[in-house]
């Protein structure tokens, strides 16, 4: 009986362009997971940490210039930190061959995460520009104040909607492609798809207002919460040896490579 070995992994992956050698570190992941760890503890600032929350959630704005400033651009940055980590948990994905759910999902988090810095420019600007004219002028009135907020609030609402559909897309679609891939699987890909459909069925409830405002809870801080665990394993994962690869025909060559003989069935 003839035996062969499996095709030899320095081979496939010098055909593939990798190294013999690679490198000890990631350093794409690296960096894309402290991106998304840190936009995500800076989400997290915008909704506990009072001086920063009052630029987003209280209208009239009452706080100092330095803390507007600061609330502003941290409610500004922290999708685009985030962004980088999409795009990043996309180049993972995609290299087990997860098929479009992967791809899809990416599309989604590049329209969601712009999206919401869009919303959080246009809420916290126009709510600092007014509180400060009703504070100059003292012919704004109560009636006037609350003529505004209600347009504000109306334009942050929409926008809020229309973030949260794309977060959905992203969160749900990520985590089918996650159930493929050795690296996830159901631990990570599960959470994921219950977390935006929890988001989803919320948002429905209680369009067009947000959950929150209408008694429910918001499904924010348990989103965040996971982008920051997936963020924290994208470091992990940098810090790794074994970068995950797949051949295109889709022979799983990740993990361990084995050199078995294999039986070619001839005498």
């Amino acid at each position: 009986m003839t035996s062969i070995r499996r095709r030899d992994p320095e081979g496939l992956q010098r055909r593939r362009g990798i190294p013999d050698k690679p490198s000890r570190r990631n350093p794409l992941l690296i960096w894309g997971g402290i991106a998304g760890a840190v936009g995500a503890l800076a989400y997290g600032s915008t909704q506990a940490v009072p001086p920063l929350a009052d630029v987003l959630h209280s209208f009239p704005v009452e706080n100092t210039l330095l803390v507007k400033a600061a609330g502003f651009w941290v409610n500004a940055l922290w999708p685009v930190l985030a962004l980088f980590m999409v795009y990043v948990l996309y180049r993972v994905l995609d290299e087990q061959g997860t098929g479009h759910a992967s791809f899809l999902g990416f599309v989604s988090g590049v329209v969601a995460f712009p999206m919401v810095v869009m919303h959080n420019m246009i809420q916290s600007g126009v709510e600092i520009e007014v509180s400060d004219l009703a504070r100059s002028d003292p012919t704004f009135s109560t009636e006037t104040w609350n003529s505004v907020a209600a347009a504000v609030h109306g334009v942050d609402n929409g926008l809020d909607l229309a973030w949260d559909l794309f977060l959905v897309l992203w969160l749900v679609l990520s985590g089918f492609a996650m159930l493929r891939h050795s690296r996830f699987g159901m631990w990570w890909g599960v959470p994921a798809i219950v977390i935006g459909s929890l988001t989803l069925v919320l948002n429905a409830i209680t369009v067009p207002e947000p959950p929150a405002s209408a008694g429910l809870f918001d499904a924010g801080p348990i989103v965040g919460l996971y982008a920051l665990t997936v963020s924290v394993y994208l470091v992990i994962l940098g810090f790794r040896n074994k970068p995950p690869h797949v051949a295109r025909t889709g022979e799983q060559v990740d993990r361990e490579w084995s050199t078995a003989p294999v039986s070619e069935g001839k005498e």
